[in-house]
């Protein structure tokens, strides 16, 4: 039995080239607009499709009770309005590529925020992803530095600079 249906799997190929374009589009949206406008924009369409979403399918939008906008608000914040926002201010200040690598060190810090704050238990799976990510981005970093480093070798024939 496959480990993904067909639907799945393209599924998660859609999934992963929209991830993956997502951040070179960012910083070419960024050379006609500033970056908040930018995230204001997107924010809002996102926003938007989302309500017609609830709307088609019946679903209840808004929070109801002081407890629900509440965990909104501290949920929110930080989570949303906080990563978006210094995640466009620092496509328009870095290298998309560079931008798209210190925004998928998330996990870590997530693990690292709920043990320390949230009393999450740090099991082995937990410590496996961490270091899933910290090697993965340790070799983005490395190869990006490696390539950058004077008398580094081309990583195939083909890269050779022409002199």
């Amino acid at each position: 039995m496959p480990l993904l249906s067909r639907r799945q799997t393209i599924g998660l190929i859609l999934l992963v080239l929209a991830w993956g374009i997502n951040w070179p589009v960012m910083k070419v949206a960024l050379r006609e607009m500033g970056p908040l406008y930018f995230r204001a924009l997107t924010m809002g369409l996102g926003a938007l499709a989302l309500a017609l979403y609830f709307r088609t399918r019946g679903l209840r939008l808004l929070p109801h009770g002081w407890g629900e906008w509440r965990a909104v608000v501290t949920l929110g914040l930080p989570n949303i309005l906080g990563w978006h926002a210094l995640s466009i201010i620092g496509v328009a200040q870095l290298p998309a590529g560079r931008a798209a690598t210190l925004g998928f060190t998330m996990p870590v810090w997530t693990v690292l925020l709920s043990v320390l704050f949230y009393g999450e238990k740090l099991t082995a799976r937990l410590m496996i992803g961490v270091v899933a990510v910290l090697a993965g981005i340790t070799l983005l970093l490395w190869n990006a530095n490696w390539r950058r480093s004077p008398g580094a070798r081309p990583a195939s024939p083909g890269c050779r600079a022409r002199r």
